[in-house]
């Protein structure tokens, strides 16, 4: 009996762990419906919203969300080869010898796509067509 209760609360680890975060439960229920085999969920206050990072899909993400749980939008990582070519172009023209320290993916609630890419601790914001926006 002792083992069975220790393997559930090992199974049910990941899941209470979401619930111990600082997050509004609103915002993590819509989480675990958005991302339901979501692990290593860790949640942070960004202005008024929230935001999960966490593993999904053996990929690392990040999603923001409002006190009221609705979805704002996720962001994948991806590698810089990852980045459409007009990004890359630009990144080269105007970066051309700097690091690109992260990229990521940014999918809006909307559907809209976005890129970002960091480079000389700037973050750089472009469409999904590639051009910069920020």
């Amino acid at each position: 009996m002792i083992k069975s209760n220790a393997l559930l609360l090992v199974a049910l680890l990941p899941v209470l762990s979401l619930f111990a975060q600082d997050a509004p439960k609103p915002a993590v229920s819509a989480f675990q419906k958005n991302f339901p085999a979501a692990t290593k969920a860790k949640w942070e206050k960004e202005k008024n919203d929230y935001e999960v990072i966490f593993n999904y899909e053996a990929k690392e993400m990040s999603a923001v969300f409002t006190k009221s749980g609705q979805f704002l939008e996720k962001e994948e990582v991806i590698t810089a080869q990852q980045l459409p070519a007009k990004v890359s172009a630009y990144l080269k023209q105007h970066y051309n010898n700097a690091v690109i320290k992260e990229t990521a993916k940014i999918t809006k609630a909307d559907g809209s796509i976005q890129y970002e890419a960091e480079v000389n601790k700037k973050d750089l914001i472009f469409n999904g067509e590639g051009e910069l926006v920020k």
